[in-house]
């Protein structure tokens, strides 16, 4: 339903897009600006879902 709505949306942008940023809970211990998801981060990533349950797994899975 979201992509129905998004990608019509969004089309006219795509060839200005640059950059898109997605927020989610981190602790803030080790990402203190912004950062390129890679895998070790994405992991790390990982660690505070108990303190954002509702929040982080869905944030985290619109990274893939």
């Amino acid at each position: 339903m979201l992509a129905d709505w998004q990608v019509p949306e969004l089309e006219p942008f795509r060839d200005h897009v640059e950059l898109i940023a997605h927020r989610v809970v981190h602790k803030g211990e080790q990402f203190t600006a912004h950062t390129l998801i890679e895998p070790n981060a994405e992991a790390t990533l990982q660690k505070p879902i108990p303190l954002a349950p509702m929040h982080n797994p869905p944030a985290l899975h619109g990274l893939a």
